[in-house]
């Protein structure tokens, strides 16, 4: 079995809409074992992201980054200032799914 953890920054919502869709879409390979945690969260358990075969990153805007850099590499949304849960669109959380199952797919390759 292998693992993925999905750890994410989310200031209003958006972006944690978005890190449950990967975590679904990786869940969905048989023998991806799937875990999320906030950003936060993932310092206190340091010690269990180094038991994890692949981690994916996803940060908000707002939280003082350069966020647009980083989707070259992963899912992106926009909001347009609307309000979880009716944004982000569909469209861009089966985008975020069908990567979750990309990555899960990869890391498995990797594990074989």
């Amino acid at each position: 079995m292998s693992k993925l953890i999905v750890i994410y920054h989310s200031t209003y919502g958006h972006t944690k809409l978005q890190a449950e869709a990967v975590q679904k879409g990786a869940a969905s390979i048989n023998g991806m074992e799937t875990d999320i945690m906030t950003a936060e969260e993932a310092i206190a358990k340091i010690d269990e992201l180094d038991n994890a075969d692949a981690m994916n990153t996803l940060e908000g805007p707002g939280s003082g980054t350069l966020n647009r850099l980083g989707s070259f590499i992963g899912p992106m949304a926009a909001s347009f200032q609307v309000n979880p849960p009716d944004a982000p669109s569909k469209g861009d959380i089966d985008t975020a799914e069908a990567y979750g199952k990309r990555v899960a797919e990869i890391t498995m390759k990797f594990n074989a």
